[in-house]
């Protein structure tokens, strides 16, 4: 037992680093983090109450700011869905852990509209719902305040800006999220510099999401080729919910974004000009641009 326990926190360091460094912005987005943070933070709350610590890996760089990025990631008429991910909001259950380890209530403040609109009894990973009580048992669900900020921002393999005008989700608010990053990130899209915007109660921007894999790879194997396949040329690019085409960014001469080019971030901005992100988009277009820079923000809400 020792053994394993020993080879898989070590093991567990590098995907962490991966997934959460620097600023805790999941490369995956939104719907993987249910699902891999799920696990991850039950991995540690049982390491502390059998051994008394989690052997650092919660101080990995970015995973103990993972809470605020999840947080920021739901606007008043969706998520922001870039990569594999629905537009629905659904339980974000892990959420607990963060509200418990760093005593921060205000993390809690989607979840307990969920529970409150019943979301978790359709929840998919509902059999651990009994495990919340671990974390529940340690956090005042009575002091659960809206957030006191309005933007958050991350750096690493999917940059982000994410803008909230004032987290009542009624028609005053509204929501802005971009971002940068390449499509050859896992489960990535060609939707390097796109965005979603809410407002007015209305999604006016969208991100159309994924698409069920199964029926995919079934037609994939029957003409050739195999969706998960990232390269330059594959079918995966065809498909219209993947391509740069069907997203909110920038398609030049009706060229697919280059696979492995990345938006690179110049600079998040938060002051008179509004809140937003600037990204330098000449690797993601490659050859049809001298150069390209754009900037997303929102201004006066």
């Amino acid at each position: 037992a020792e053994e394993i326990i020993t080879e898989s926190v070590e093991s567990n360091r590098r995907p962490m680093e991966l997934m959460y460094s620097p600023d805790g912005n999941y490369v995956e987005g939104y719907g993987y983090w249910k699902y891999g943070t799920l696990f991850e933070v039950y991995m540690l709350k049982m390491l502390e109450k059998s051994f008394g610590t989690d052997f650092g890996l919660s101080q990995i760089p970015g995973f103990l700011n993972t809470g605020d990025f999840m947080l920021f990631m739901q606007g008043p008429c969706g998520v922001f869905n870039h990569s594999d991910s629905s537009p629905a909001i659904t339980p974000a259950v892990a959420m607990w852990y963060f509200a418990d380890k760093l005593g921060r209530p205000d993390l809690l403040y989607h979840e307990m509209d969920a529970f409150e609109k019943g979301m978790h009894l359709r929840y998919a990973e509902n059999r651990m719902l009994a495990l919340v009580m671990c974390f529940a048992m340690n956090v005042d669900t009575k002091q659960i305040n809206k957030p006191e900020t309005n933007m958050w921002y991350g750096m690493g393999d999917n940059p982000l800006a994410l803008v909230r005008a004032d987290w009542s989700s009624a028609e005053s608010d509204a929501y802005l999220a971009v971002k940068a990053g390449k499509a050859f990130n896992n489960h990535g899209h060609m939707d390097a510099g796109s965005f979603v915007y809410d407002a007015y109660g209305v999604r006016w921007s969208m991100d159309l999401g994924s698409q069920a894999y199964a029926p995919l790879e079934k037609t994939f194997k029957e003409i050739g080729g195999s969706l998960w396949n990232k390269g330059q040329k594959s079918r995966r690019w065809t498909i219209l919910r993947y391509n740069n085409q069907h997203h909110s960014t920038v398609t030049v001469n009706d060229a697919p974004h280059k696979v492995k080019g990345e938006a690179v971030v110049e600079g998040f901005f938060d002051d008179e000009r509004g809140r937003g992100m600037t990204m330098d988009m000449k690797n993601v277009l490659g050859s049809h641009v001298k150069s390209a820079e754009r900037t997303v923000m929102m201004r006066k809400d």
